[in-house]
């Protein structure tokens, strides 16, 4: 009985390395992909952005302080003169014009594979959103290190 369960056991593991070499993304991306920068799960702010901290500030004024790598967004407090961190998220837009609401929900552990440079990012997805008419687009957990876009592909693995 252990002879059979240890190999059963072997098998099953060798299956799943197998499997894991061998999947196939659940989602290509075919024209321009935006990353773009979103505070919480609200998908835009208005603040300044700037490596240096503004001088004249207000309360809640928003920073996005772009002297590190990652960026930080920071909002100003009166009450304590300070600055706090706030959290940013990476939305990432697509063209596939309602693909991606039904493959993907938020919740899903994905992985974001830049065909180009081979490069494999691991993300969970929070929000799912598009439709037919608009581009799709999902919020991760990535931090964002710089807004911008990309021609080239990225493959989505579940």
């Amino acid at each position: 009985m252990k002879k059979i369960l240890l190999m059963s056991l072997f098998t099953a593991l060798i299956l799943a390395l197998c499997a894991c070499g061998s999947a196939k993304p659940v989602y290509i991306s075919e024209g321009e992909t935006k990353f773009t920068s979103v505070l919480g799960t609200t998908f835009e702010y208005d603040c300044m952005t700037s490596p240096y901290e503004p001088e004249e500030k207000y309360d809640g004024l928003l920073w996005l302080d772009t002297s590190g790598d990652p960026y930080h967004l920071r909002r100003y407090s009166e009450s304590v003169s300070s600055w706090s961190e706030e959290t940013v998220y990476t939305k990432i837009t697509f063209s596939s014009k309602g693909v991606l609401p039904g493959i993907l929900n938020p919740g899903d552990e994905i992985e974001l594979k830049y065909e180009e440079t081979g490069e494999t990012v691991p993300a969970k997805i929070l929000v799912v959103g598009g439709s037919t008419v608009y581009e799709d687009f999902i919020v991760t957990d990535l931090p964002l290190y710089e807004n911008g876009s990309t021609e080239g592909t990225v493959s989505i693995y579940k």
